[in-house]
């Protein structure tokens, strides 16, 4: 599910309810249990887009902001940032 190029992953989420909020109590088990030395950041505050962050081999960084993505549009950015 995770790509092998991923170092770190970064959930910035809005305090409000949204569908990345849900991804991630659904699939943060999985994504541990697969890659248990990959560091997740689960952020919440106001006035933000659902966005993750996904750093990469050499501090590459990859933003994608998510507002409006469906599961497996989630799925897909984390397979292949």
């Amino acid at each position: 599910m995770i790509s092998a190029a991923i170092r770190e992953l970064r959930f910035i989420l809005p305090t409000t309810s949204s569908p990345l909020k849900k991804f991630i109590v659904e699939v943060y088990p999985q994504i541990k249990s697969q890659n248990p030395h990959l560091n997740v950041l689960v952020r919440e505050s106001q006035g933000v887009k659902p966005t993750i962050v996904a750093r990469l081999d050499k501090g590459v960084e990859v933003v994608k902001h998510v507002e409006g993505f469906s599961n497996a549009e989630l799925k897909a950015f984390l397979s292949n940032p």
